[in-house]
């Protein structure tokens, strides 16, 4: 285990950015000792970015055909994600870190959407939709830290299904 910068973390490390890469291991034996191995070249992987939310009935083929604005206050943004299809695909809302908030909707199409002057206190900008395979991903660029919330919305009359995820300000 190393303690570095605040993490605590088991195998990779990267030492410097001009020294070639050493991971080192600790086995348990019944020596006193640690032994210690070294391969060069390995390369540290990051952690998945961490799961706030996983909602949806799991439905495939739907397609986010809208994103909007909904309330927007001095303490919170809300976003509206309209989607066609018939009921809500599992999706899941990820935070790569304090300026980012993703957005996957998995078996669902995300491309085309208009996301151009979509901002606010809490948002910088969004991203255009990125398909990966059958699932597709909404990254929100945020303009400060924020905490976020989200829930579903039924097909209702004039509306469709719905993903809304407040941003707070924290």
């Amino acid at each position: 285990m190393l303690y570095e910068g605040g993490w605590l973390s088991k195998g990779l490390q990267t030492l410097s950015s001009t020294s070639p890469t050493t991971v080192a291991s600790v086995h348990p034996s019944t020596s006193a000792s640690p032994r210690l191995s070294a391969s060069p070249g390995a390369s540290p992987t990051a952690p998945p970015a961490p799961v706030l939310f996983t909602l949806g009935n799991g439905v495939a083929g739907d397609s986010v055909f809208r994103i909007r604005p909904g309330t927007a206050v001095a303490g919170y943004t809300r976003l509206v994600f309209d989607m066609h299809g018939g009921g809500l695909p599992t999706m899941s809302i990820t935070r790569p870190d304090d300026l980012h908030v993703a957005v996957t909707f998995k078996n669902s199409t995300v491309s085309g959407i208009a996301v151009n002057g979509i901002k606010s206190y809490q948002i910088a900008g969004i991203e255009p939709g990125v398909q990966q395979a059958a699932d597709g991903t909404i990254t929100i660029d945020l303009a400060r830290p924020v905490r976020v919330t989200a829930f579903t919305l039924p097909a209702t009359g004039a509306y469709a299904w719905r993903l809304v995820v407040d941003l707070h300000t924290s």
